[in-house]
């Protein structure tokens, strides 16, 4: 038989399995190759070949990544998510490695991974979860975005691919979260291992904030007078730790401090709600250091949406009266403080940035009106003069996830975002009265805030979409759907295991 058929490829690769994956080279075949790299490692050592031995160092250990991600879908998404956070580390320390272009592969081999892992039941599970409101409404816009494809006012659709590559990313993520948290376990396994990741990047904003940068960091900001202009505002040094800016680490700790209160509040076991509540302390302050004026309606409008939904417990009404006073001390007791004086400065109407930023919205409207389908994806900001120069978008500084959906694809593409933006919060809302469990109800009613939290604050960021929220937001639709689902299978079950009783 020929050497290619697909009989003797089959062979080859249960070869490898059984003599390199399940014997871990302890085999004759193994001994060989591990003989055949050290040898080659000595040698390069030798003549002082150092790029072959780092070059053969990652793709070995980056093939091995890819392995779990392909073989163990679950931790290969833990180990994206984990990369995530690290991917903008390198270039502050001078190291230009594309590490966003990995976590990208990392999520489709995942996704792959998922996909071939399959089974008859997870397949039937599949159709009730594209029946979602979240699901239909993802289809619905991913329909809209193949149609902006075709729009005449963009010069070229090199930006559109650009978006499209990573909106099918997004898509991918929600998926791979669907399909591998399919436990009640894995879900709070999830959730802690966010928790436990905000945290650290929070702290570390604060060591940013109490001890200050590392040199490498100064010399990264001082590099890019441009970058150094937006993070040093007014006298005060926004903090941005492992993040990409300052906004992504402002909202990403403002969300998940709110997360960590609302769970520590039901936490029956007083070793795990002493360190949320302590989690929630650090991450508020992460996002304080911040200097994201924008992160300052995140408490305030999480409070609001679940005392609205927990209105008749006793726990609510201590929440909103404690922050009604935290609010109250904030903005008005006698103190000289850089990061409080830069917070009191978000309902200042006088402020020249948001001045700034209304005259732009003002200015904008007129092309909103004449353009349904807006400029074109990606026409915009330094996107715009990147993808599609000469554009009348080309530059134009959007400052906010709304603004870029009204002017990039027009007053028809906003109504898609307002409408799936309800229905994240309608779903929501109307799994937490659909459920029975206490425990998951209190769950979903966190999370629908932390979805809610980056909604609100679409209004002057672009918070949705980056590395690593994404990793947050797309997977929390995900586990909506999932938790109504465990919620009636246990009501099932305990109604089953109550006739037999009959």
């Amino acid at each position: 038989m020929p050497a290619s058929t697909p009989y003797n490829n089959f062979k080859l690769s249960k070869w490898v399995r059984r003599n390199i994956v399940l014997k871990r080279f302890n085999s004759p075949a193994g001994w060989i190759i591990l003989c055949f790299f050290a040898a080659l490692f000595a040698f390069c050592a030798v003549y002082k070949i150092y790029t072959v031995n780092f070059a053969i160092i990652g793709a070995f250990g980056g093939a091995i990544v890819l392995g779990i991600c392909l073989m163990q879908p679950l931790l290969g998404f833990y180990i994206t998510i984990f990369a995530s956070f690290f991917v903008f580390l390198p270039t502050r320390m001078g190291i230009n490695v594309p590490l966003s272009t990995g976590v990208e592969i990392l999520v489709l081999v995942t996704f792959i991974g998922v996909y071939f892992s399959r089974s008859k039941i997870e397949l039937d599970n599949y159709a009730s979860f594209l029946k979602s409101p979240v699901s239909i409404a993802l289809i619905i816009y991913t329909l809209f975005f193949i149609v902006e494809a075709f729009n005449p006012n963009m010069y070229s659709l090199e930006g559109w691919v650009f978006f499209i590559r990573r909106w099918a990313g997004f898509l991918m993520v929600y998926l791979i979260a669907y399909r591998v948290l399919n436990t009640w376990e894995k879900i709070y396994q999830f959730i802690s291992f966010w928790i436990i990741m905000a945290f650290i990047t929070a702290l570390y904003g604060c060591k940013q904030a109490w001890f200050g940068l590392f040199p490498f960091e100064m010399n990264w900001l001082k590099s890019d007078p441009h970058e150094y202009s937006l993070i040093f505002t007014a006298g005060y040094l926004r903090k941005f730790s492992l993040l990409s800016d300052p906004p992504a680490f402002g909202i990403l700790s403002g969300s998940m401090s709110m997360l960590c209160l609302i769970l520590g509040l039901s936490e029956p076991k007083k070793k795990r709600k002493r360190f949320l509540f302590f989690a929630a302390l650090i991450m508020y302050l992460g996002m304080s250091y911040s200097g994201t004026r924008t992160t300052n309606i995140i408490p305030p409008a999480a409070v609001a949406l679940y005392a609205l939904m927990t209105i008749t417990h006793k726990r609510t009404l201590m929440l909103v009266f404690f922050s009604i006073m935290g609010f109250m001390f904030i903005f008005f007791a006698p103190i000289d403080n850089p990061t409080i004086n830069r917070m009191r400065t978000t309902f200042k109407s006088d402020d020249q940035s948001l001045n700034v930023r209304d005259v732009n919205r003002h200015l904008i409207q007129p092309y909103i009106y004449a353009h349904p389908l807006g400029g074109g994806i990606e026409t915009s900001a330094q996107d715009g003069l990147r993808f599609n120069p000469g554009h009348p978008l080309a530059g134009f500084p959007h400052d906010s996830g709304l603004l870029k959906s009204a002017i990039e694809t027009g007053w028809v593409g906003y109504a898609f975002m307002l409408g799936f933006f309800f229905i994240v919060l309608f779903q929501g809302i109307h799994f937490y009265y659909l459920m029975t469990d206490p425990l998951f109800k209190h769950y979903i009613i966190a999370i629908t805030v932390v979805e809610f939290s980056y909604v609100v604050t679409q209004y002057s960021q672009t918070s949705i979409g980056q590395i690593p929220s994404t990793f947050l937001f797309y997977p929390i639709l995900a586990i909506m759907t999932r938790l109504l689902q465990l919620d009636r299978a246990k009501r099932k079950s305990q109604e089953t295991k109550i006739l037999s009783e009959i």
